[in-house]
């Protein structure tokens, strides 16, 4: 349209003076703060939150095929600075070390999300049934997507919201799920997120 447009009327700048509306601009902004606290293969696979967050690749492929067909179509990333490329290699290890256990948070609660939603048999019936026993209103835990922005959000809402049951279900060793137990100072990262 831009290109059209320029064609069309002399004195118009082109691609150059498009201006995006105010919900991609959000939308940039979100995506890149949210970027830095997700999780990159170094290659080598050694590190714990590495191995912590396999297959949540699989997970996000899975959650952008069940949202096909709503309308939205995957955001391009025109205009997309990544501000990490920009630090010097001291600056990228300080802030990696700092961002490190929110991270370790949101891929323990991604993760957790992924297993009871992928689980219809044994987790699915065990999360339902610690809802209850809770009295908490029965829901499943939204997942974090790259292609919503505020999913990240909406899934450590979420989380705090229901911290008492997401607590008794991986204090269920017969479960598996203790892995994902987040101690007291992930929760408080989670409710700051």
């Amino acid at each position: 349209m831009t290109d059209e447009l320029a064609g069309l009327i002399v004195h118009f700048g082109g691609d150059l003076t498009r201006t995006r509306c105010l919900l991609h601009v959000i939308n940039l902004v979100a995506k890149t703060v949210t970027k830095e606290f997700d999780v990159q293969d170094d290659g080598e696979g050694t590190d714990d939150l590495t191995t912590l967050a396999e297959g949540i690749d699989a997970g996000d492929l899975w959650a952008i095929e069940e949202w096909e067909g709503c309308g939205d179509e995957i955001d391009d990333v025109d205009g997309w600075v990544d501000e990490i490329s920009l630090l010097t290699a001291n600056e990228r290890a300080r802030l990696e070390g700092k961002i490190r256990p929110v991270k370790v948070a949101l891929v323990k609660i991604r993760k957790l999300a992924f297993k009871i939603i992928h689980s219809t048999t044994i987790l699915l019936p065990a999360w339902k049934a610690v809802l209850k026993e809770h009295g908490l209103p029965e829901k499943i835990m939204p997942r974090d997507v790259s292609t919503r922005w505020n999913s990240t959000f909406d899934m450590s809402d979420f989380a705090v919201e229901y911290k008492v049951a997401i607590d008794t279900i991986t204090d269920k060793h017969k479960l598996g799920l203790s892995s994902y137990a987040l101690d007291k100072h992930e929760w408080e990262l989670l409710r700051q997120v």
